[in-house]
């Protein structure tokens, strides 16, 4: 799609020609904070908190769940009272939704009350949910205003990049005051990374305009749904070791030494995983990466447990990190590509019904933890779950009105 004529171009951009590079760096630091730090800090965190407090795994695992009962909640108000909040607004909701982060990550270094933990985390996950949807959306509309889809990948990095950031830091962090010196450090951190969305999020000229002509509706292929349910599953089937990777490693004396490197590791794998899993669709065709991409994380996730080594937990790193922000790019992109102007209210709900997935995760496997002595068992139904995602998405290919031709937009 063409870029947007001069003419149509709104007078402060016009001013400034760094206006969508800016907020493509903006959306980058927003999903940093809100998901990368908000969201995952949490897991290399977790076993110093663990060691300090003696709680059990189950209450951990509830915490964990906690924070993400607050991001479905927030991903519903999202995509319900919030969906149609245009300019100003939508703006003005994103930097709410990232000070609440702000507030509620570093407010869990000043308090050892479990009930407070609870009152942050929730609230945290609220926040985060409103940031990465309406940021998702304030990015897909320039994306697809520009004809620059290869920003949606580059967007969803962001959340990668934090990943990283904290299992580098949290090391460094723990020796100035342990769990809570950590989480008041990445409080400190999420401020200084939260002024880029803050200043540099901007939203397209073209939105609140009237669009000259009647949009074409898009050619549907029958695949949308088991994309959906596929995504759905991913929420549920990831969340186990995206919340217990670190803890899960640092409870083997094998692995114990690697354990927030593997987390680092993860991260930075997550970081061009959209955009190599968007290129990858370009030439074997979105639902066949998509197949390929929870394969592979199914692989990556009992890889730790099946053969419990440092080079099998690294590789079970680089394959989780490697294909959980990609599932989500991809997906993301056929739910653009299948629902045309109603992408943004779509992806809205995918993300509630992904979240509805991750409440139940962290708590089930916690108990899990607790009733067998050991992470094999959480592990292993994670991989069957996300086995089972590929099986529908198998299954829906062939029950697809027509051969799959989904045109994505190009990674290019």
């Amino acid at each position: 799609m063409p870029s947007t004529s001069g003419a149509l171009r709104h007078p402060r951009a016009a001013r400034s020609g760094d206006a969508p590079i800016g907020t493509l760096i903006g959306g980058i630091a927003a999903l940093a904070v809100a998901m990368g730090i908000g969201r995952f800090a949490y897991t290399p965190i977790l076993p110093s908190m663990q060691r300090a407090t003696h709680l059990s795994a189950g209450f951990f695992g509830f915490l964990g769940s906690v924070a993400l009962i607050g991001y479905l909640v927030g991903a519903v108000a999202a995509t319900t009272w919030f969906a149609n909040a245009k300019g100003r607004r939508r703006l003005s909701l994103i930097r709410w939704g990232i000070f609440a982060v702000v507030l509620t990550t570093a407010g869990m270094g000043f308090s050892r009350d479990p009930l407070v933990w609870i009152a942050l985390r929730s609230l945290s996950g609220v926040g985060s949910a409103f940031v990465f949807i309406l940021a998702s959306m304030v990015v897909l509309d320039w994306a697809a205003a520009e004809g620059k889809w290869s920003w949606v990948g580059i967007h969803y990095s962001g959340v990668g990049l934090g990943i990283a950031m904290s299992g580098v830091l949290t090391p460094a962090f723990l020796p100035f005051g342990g769990w809570r010196a950590a989480w008041i450090a990445f409080g400190v951190l999420s401020l200084g990374l939260a002024l880029l969305p803050w200043f540099l999020l901007r939203e397209h000229p073209s939105i609140g305009r009237p669009e000259g002509g009647t949009t074409q509706p898009p050619e549907r292929t029958g695949i949308l749904p088991w994309t959906v349910i596929a995504y759905a599953l991913e929420g549920l089937g990831y969340i186990v070791t995206g919340t217990f990777l670190v803890a899960m490693l640092d409870a083997s004396p094998h692995l114990r030494a690697i354990g927030t490197d593997a987390w680092t590791i993860a991260g930075l794998a997550a970081i061009p995983s959209s955009w190599l899993w968007a290129k990858a669709s370009g030439r074997v065709g979105p639902l066949t990466a998509l197949v390929a991409a929870f394969a592979l994380q199914g692989v990556g996730v009992l890889l730790p447990i099946a053969l419990p080594s440092v080079p099998s937990a690294v590789a079970g790193a680089v394959l989780f990190g490697g294909t959980f922000i990609g599932i989500t790019g991809l997906s993301v992109s056929v739910a653009r590509a299948e629902a045309g102007e109603a992408a943004g209210r779509l992806v809205g709900w995918m993300t509630t019904l992904f979240a509805a997935g991750q409440v139940i995760g962290p708590t089930a496997a916690g108990l899990l933890v607790d009733a067998t002595g050991g992470y094999g068992t959480p592990l292993a139904g994670s991989a069957a779950v996300l086995l089972i995602a590929c099986g529908l998405l198998l299954f829906g290919r062939q029950r697809t009105r027509r051969s799959l031709t989904i045109s994505l937009p190009s990674a290019e």
